[in-house]
């Protein structure tokens, strides 16, 4: 289902450098898991990406390539102008760094505890 969105939303797609290394994806991505849950969304983890839908229907991709984790944004684009979606894969992206702050959050707080 992921990939036909990634065909049919080209438009809608952008991809961020996130500094995250691919060896940290296992506690990156229980912990944007948890977060993302906390927050009603859907979540379809794989073993190397993690899949979140938003309520609107968007999707953050955290996908591990050559040694770090990517942001993919896609964005739902139906009925929306060129900088409309432009406006939408920006607000994607300061979600998911609103995402990733309480993510961090809740792993410090959780290493507290090892």
């Amino acid at each position: 289902m992921v990939a036909a969105l990634v065909i049919a939303g080209c438009a809608g797609m952008a991809e961020y450098p996130i500094g995250v290394p691919s060896s940290s994806a296992p506690k990156f991505y229980a912990s944007m898991e948890a977060v993302a849950a906390s927050r009603g969304m859907q979540i379809s983890r794989h073993p190397t990406s993690l899949n979140i839908q938003t309520k609107q229907g968007d999707w953050l991709q955290y996908m591990q390539r050559n040694g770090t984790i990517v942001l993919v944004v896609i964005a739902e684009t139906e009925g929306l102008s060129e900088p409309q979606i432009e406006q939408r894969k920006g607000q994607l992206k300061q979600l998911s760094d609103e995402l990733m702050g309480e993510a961090q959050k809740t792993a410090t707080q959780a290493a507290a505890f090892d």
